[in-house]
């Protein structure tokens, strides 16, 4: 959420517009911010909570009388207040279907928020068919569908190197994968996928780099199934790393790998992060899953894989390390035409036509 609306925000801001955000907690982020906000767990399990924040919305918007609101994490939706600006939402993925499995209080208010909206901007064709199943039992399936926008997610291409650097020869090839280590990450089947690379006779180093904190059990069964499988010279986790760590990390790597796969309702509705590789120039390895094949440009800028199929995905990394079947060049060229000044350009454009 905080990297798409970053990069949506400053895409705007590029554009000569003004953007303040309500946030939750106060940042570097180069925006006018409000701390007003709370956590969004709180929000989707307290209904005191949704009535107190959305007082402090209402009366932030109040002061501020914006031409226009957009909710860009999708849970404060519920604290919609009542008036007349024009709002947006955007729905990322997995909260296109959670509201509406949870308490009553929270299937009423996104039900109401949704018919209130503006318009909806789903960030991949997935994410509009997923709203759209989830949300049809409450909602008129037209009204929603005429409602809907689909507009892939930006990258701010001015946080990358604006050349791509060519990457001296190795013996030894660096795969990376950066995101919070969960079982959606499906780290366990890429860990069985390098044992086939291995046994293959490539030589690897393979980057785990996310938060660490939120699933420690599956952490744990990451750590045995290295020791396991004889990859402890073979596989870093790093936890969270600061930004010039990250950024060393990308430069240095040769694939990106995360063949993320859905658990229960949780499912990766795009994926800013094959584009983030992309614009250093990275191939990519990702699931045939979600919203994700249309964050990667099958064949052109990497590979989707089955995400159940190490052997799939071992073939994959195969022939972007040794076979060199994906251009770099190819790869920038794809993150480009996703820069945030591009996006937004066509999210100032949905705003216009509704104002008409």
């Amino acid at each position: 959420w905080s990297r798409a609306a970053l990069d949506l925000a400053h895409g705007l801001q590029a554009q000569g517009h003004q953007v303040t955000a309500l946030v939750a907690h106060a940042s570097a982020s180069g925006l006018r911010e409000q701390v007003v906000l709370r956590s969004e767990t709180r929000i989707l399990s307290n209904p005191l909570a949704v009535l107190v924040d959305a007082y402090k919305v209402w009366q932030a918007l109040k002061r501020l009388q914006p031409d226009v609101v957009h909710v860009i994490a999708e849970p404060y939706a519920l604290l919609q207040p009542f008036g007349d600006w024009k709002t947006w939402i955007t729905v990322h993925g997995s909260y296109g279907a959670i509201p509406f499995c949870g308490p009553w209080f929270v299937r009423v208010l996104m039900s109401r928020a949704l018919r209130r909206m503006a318009g909806i901007i789903t960030v991949s064709e997935f994410t509009k068919q997923y709203v759209l199943e989830h949300a049809a039992p409450y909602l008129e399936r037209t009204m929603l569908e005429k409602k809907i926008s689909v507009i892939h997610n930006a990258v701010d291409l001015s946080r990358f190197p604006a050349h791509i650097a060519p990457r001296a020869p190795s013996k030894t090839m660096n795969i990376l994968s950066v995101g919070a280590v969960k079982p959606r990450k499906n780290i366990l089947t890429s860990l069985k996928a390098l044992t086939l690379l291995r046994d293959a006779g490539i030589q690897f180093q393979y980057h785990i780099i996310g938060s660490i904190q939120q699933v420690p059990q599956y952490v744990e069964d990451i750590r045995r199934t290295i020791l396991a499988y004889s990859l402890t010279n073979s596989v870093n986790i790093h936890g969270d790393v600061g930004e010039d760590a990250l950024k060393q990390a990308f430069a240095a790597a040769d694939v990106f790998l995360m063949p993320s796969s859905p658990e229960g309702l949780q499912v990766e509705g795009f994926g800013i992060v094959f584009l983030e590789a992309n614009a250093w120039g990275i191939p990519v390895v990702g699931p045939r899953s979600g919203g994700c094949p249309e964050a990667i440009k099958d064949g052109a800028t990497g590979f989707v894989v089955d995400p159940a199929d190490a052997q799939a995905i071992a073939d994959a990394l195969q022939k972007i390390l040794l076979d060199g079947a994906i251009d770099p060049q190819q790869c920038r060229r794809w993150a480009e035409a996703h820069d945030h000044e591009r996006i937004s350009a066509q999210v100032l454009a949905v705003y216009n036509q509704a104002q008409r």
